[in-house]
């Protein structure tokens, strides 16, 4: 574990659901990118919500992103608002489609949250999807 520095923008990772791969990777970029910390919110219980953290250990060690984890008390549902008050540093709340976070009222209600679900992750195309756009598509706005 890197330590942060203590002005650095964050982004907050829910570990309350398994992490897939491409997730991580996104996480991890988008860290990279905003030049953030990464906090891994830990709800009880503790040991299970860091062992999905586990299988991504290489990948943040090779990375160079400092992190973090921080135990919570209670579900993250619950324990936000405080969260976010107590680190105002947050930018970003990043959890899988899977977490009570992603079905949360509190989702729409806090600016600061982005919620990055699985099926929100970039794909690669597949067999007779085009890569590239339709050629008309850039003029439709222009009425043609």
């Amino acid at each position: 574990m890197l330590p942060a520095p203590a002005d650095a923008p964050q982004v907050a990772l829910a570990l309350d659901a398994p992490l897939e791969h491409a997730l991580m990777a996104h996480v991890i970029e988008l860290c990279r990118e905003r030049r953030a910390s990464l906090l891994c919110l830990a709800p009880p219980p503790q040991a299970l919500a860091v062992s999905r953290l586990e299988p991504h250990l290489a990948g943040l060690a090779r990375s160079g992103v400092a992190w973090a984890v921080l135990p919570c008390a209670g579900t993250l549902e619950d324990a936000l608002p405080t969260l976010l008050a107590e680190h105002p540093g947050i930018e970003r709340l990043v959890c899988d489609s899977r977490s009570a976070l992603a079905r949360s009222p509190l989702a729409g209600a806090v600016p600061t949250l982005i919620l990055l679900a699985r099926d929100a992750l970039p794909r690669r195309p597949t067999a007779g999807t085009p890569t590239q756009p339709d050629w008309l598509a850039p003029r439709l706005h222009r009425g043609f």
